[in-house]
């Protein structure tokens, strides 16, 4: 068993992998595999599976027809993947739902961008793809943070804690903004650089999130950035929220981005930016 997955949940991944891989082969020997999406394969079987066949498309209806064939369906995946939810809480915490584990099971083994070592990992023993999955399952514990990003603020120090608020101010890179805010580039194209990179960050590693728990983060960034007013020369605030989450590859699985929340969406903590240019009165929406 690996250090933290239960021996039930070990098999259960064990069955997965293996019957995923047998029904690639078995879908490739029909002449049935460019049914598949180039990627998210796994998480494509699962959402048609789930859907009526009116809403199918020509292609997604002849896979769906033909999935009764596959160890997909005669060994049960589906339910493996419910069962592993059900039973290992940091599985759950990050994947949330069947769909969501189905695509970090793409994403862990068959995603090269995320996998450097993809071609090896495709021919290794299925004990040996389970013991990689577990290391990345439990890579780093479970945390959610929003990010809100303090307009015109800058400091030295790239991280300030504040006990009194649970939170602390971190100053990101000009490459770890884009990771933040889920842009593909080296650099971001949404974020304006010239106003600084400190964010007020508050974290939760709890599982469930309240409706409120963003709108809750943003008032209380609100009522600290009223502090810094009286310490800084310029106009200090803030412009725009989002979520990030750890391990680092649930963010591609989990991440849900917020409009920034300006006066139609939070009329209590709406604030007018004067400094800011016309083109940026309109925080990007991040999808």
């Amino acid at each position: 068993m690996d250090g933290q997955i239960p021996p039930a949940a070990h098999a259960d991944l064990l069955l997965i992998v293996k019957g995923w891989r047998d029904s690639l082969k078995e879908l490739a020997e029909s002449g049935k595999l460019g049914l598949l999406p180039a990627s998210g394969k796994f998480s494509y079987v699962i959402t048609i599976d789930g859907m009526e066949e009116s809403e199918l498309n020509d292609q997604a209806k002849a896979l769906k027809q033909f999935l009764p064939n596959l160890p997909y369906s005669k060994n049960s995946l589906k339910q493996c993947l419910e069962r592993i939810l059900g039973i290992v809480p940091q599985i759950k915490a990050t994947c949330v739902l069947p769909w969501g584990l189905a695509t970090a099971l793409d994403l862990l083994l068959f995603d090269a961008n995320e996998t450097p070592q993809i071609s090896q990992l495709l021919y290794q023993a299925d004990e040996q793809a389970v013991s990689y999955l577990a290391q990345r399952f439990f890579e780093e514990p479970f945390s959610r943070m929003a990010l809100i990003h303090i307009y015109n603020l800058k400091t030295d120090h790239p991280e300030i804690k504040l006990p009194d608020i649970n939170g602390r101010i971190l100053t990101l890179t000009e490459s770890d903004v884009p990771l933040v805010i889920g842009e593909s580039t080296f650099t971001s194209k949404l974020h304006y650089a010239h106003t600084g990179n400190c964010f007020l960050v508050f974290e939760s590693d709890e599982i469930e999130e309240s409706e409120n728990w963003l709108s809750d983060q943003w008032q209380k960034a609100s009522e600290f950035v009223d502090l810094l007013r009286y310490l800084e020369s310029c106009v200090i605030d803030i412009d725009y929220a989002c979520r990030f989450y750890k391990p680092a590859w649930t963010n591609k699985i989990r991440k849900i981005w917020y409009r920034h929340y300006g006066p139609a969406e939070m009329a209590s903590t709406a604030r007018t930016l004067s400094p800011i240019g016309s083109d940026a009165t309109k925080a990007p929406v991040v999808h």
